[in-house]
């Protein structure tokens, strides 16, 4: 075409915009086209050689559509195989009554009409172009199985089979994979943070260097210590993250606002889902050779899915993150460092830590000790972060029918692992004395010996011995 020719036909914004969406129909026609032919392989089908039913199959998939995001697509581009290779004998009739008079017959009202003339004590065959008209024409007209619509002048009552809308033709719910997952960073900074205790045990380090009960040479470290301690009254108070645990994970006993919706579910889908893999664990471990059911795995992961998608949202998804930051900075370029940064430094470690093991965890030892008289089970809380962010991490990219063996294998394995931990893990710094609350029952705190450096005295309402895991 020359470029005359061509600038002309970019003048013509009708026929280009035709032009186009006929190209794109050709496009959507081929890919459906594909599609069918993929999944037939892969299910084993005997390849759909009938136009009429390829034709119908494709016009469903179009119409009804498919979310290729949500998963599970072979599953349903293999049922409306399945359904319309299966469907009424009155439906090669039907649709050549509508071809020859040109009738215009949605997919939802052809159902109605086959479903109708499957009622009729007739069997399909030729010479009955007529009953198909009534038929059609009854359904067209309003007829149908909803009482409301005797109220037509038109209108007759049809026996209903009492069949409901199980919303197979529904788009699946939306699934959000970073809120999920958020949860799971919010369980880590739960185990690290506060049952292991790295949020006051950091406070801890930062007051003994304050007051000069520890002194170090590197000048990078002290200027880490500083900017941390600069920037604690910038962090979400203890009140402000316990608060955030009681609406996410429904941990503890914090006290929210009336408006302020607490996730009541978590525990008990949490628990349903441990309670599955033990399940699904049990009966692998007796079976030799049949595959064990995990349908029930499966159901309780979605469950969650539903569950932390809509709750873990909004601001909770800031406060998370800046929560992680606080015991592991996500970018060390930042001359910003977390909790665990600080504790696990070269130097601290050097003169902190006590016995053959030098590192972070030997210096939490020693500091929960002498600090709040608590020795935590260190390596227990640990597996108890790890393997429940891998859990929740598998959660949050779960979809029916799409993820391999060996990471179904690994996810089993994480959650079995964290089953075991939380029966050894206690409650760590969770349970020292200026956590338990006064005798009149307030829950308030005692004496903050940070509060010199640290601002006004926090208070929060007593975390007691919960866990999401009971």
């Amino acid at each position: 075409m020359s470029a005359d020719g061509l600038q002309d036909r970019m003048k013509d914004t009708t026929g280009l915009s035709q032009f186009i969406t006929e190209s794109l129909v050709d496009v959507e026609e081929e890919f459906f086209q594909g599609l069918i032919d993929e999944v037939s392989t892969r299910a084993g089908i005997t390849k759909l050689t009938d136009k009429d039913q390829r034709d119908l199959i494709v016009r469903r998939l179009r119409e009804e559509g498919i979310n290729l995001r949500a998963g599970g697509v072979e599953d349903g581009v293999l049922k409306v195989i399945t359904e319309v290779t299966r469907q009424s004998k009155w439906a090669p009739i039907l649709d050549t009554f509508v071809a020859a008079n040109a009738i215009e017959l949605p997919l939802a009202r052809r159902r109605l009409v086959l479903r109708a003339l499957d009622k009729l004590p007739l069997t399909p065959g030729p010479n009955l172009e007529q009953t198909v008209a009534q038929v059609l024409a009854d359904v067209s007209e309003g007829g149908g199985t909803d009482p409301v619509q005797l109220t037509a002048p038109t209108g007759r009552l049809s026996p209903w089979d009492f069949q409901v809308d199980l919303f197979d033709d529904a788009a699946a719910q939306i699934v959000l994979a970073e809120n999920v997952r958020a949860a799971g960073a919010l369980m880590w900074c739960y185990d690290i943070g506060e049952r292991m205790g790295v949020y006051r045990l950091t406070d801890a380090l930062v007051y003994r260097w304050w007051i000069g009960l520890v002194d170090f040479a590197d000048a990078d470290l002290t200027s880490e210590l500083y900017r941390y301690y600069k920037l604690r009254d910038e962090r979400p108070t203890e009140e402000e993250r316990f608060l955030l645990y009681r609406r996410i994970l429904a941990v503890g006993d914090a006290e929210v606002g009336a408006r302020v919706p607490v996730n009541e579910d978590f525990p008990a889908l949490w628990r349903t889902l441990m309670e599955e893999v033990a399940t699904y664990i049990d009966r692998s471990e007796t079976s030799l050779r049949e595959r064990v059911n995990r349908q029930g795995v499966e159901q309780a992961v979605q469950e969650l899915q539903y569950n932390l998608t809509e709750r873990m949202a909004g601001m909770a998804l800031t406060q998370v993150t800046e929560m992680y930051n606080q015991l592991r900075q996500t970018d060390r370029a930042s001359g910003t460092l977390g909790g665990l940064d600080i504790l696990g430094h070269p130097e601290v470690v050097a003169q902190l830590s006590s016995g053959r093991r030098k590192d972070e965890w030997s210096v939490i030892e020693r500091l929960a000790k002498e600090e709040f008289s608590v020795s935590p089970n260190v390596s227990a809380m640990r597996t108890s972060a790890v393997e429940g962010f891998k859990v929740t991490d598998f959660i949050a990219t779960f979809a029916p029918g799409t993820f391999a063996e060996d990471r179904f294998d690994s996810f089993i394995a994480s959650a079995k692992a964290w089953i075991l931990a939380q029966q050894v893990a206690g409650q760590g710094l969770l349970m020292t004395p200026d956590r338990g609350g006064d005798d009149d029952g307030t829950g308030e705190y005692g004496d903050d010996e940070f509060g010199e450096f640290g601002g006004a005295d926090e208070t929060a309402a007593d975390d007691d011995t919960d866990t999401w895991a009971e």
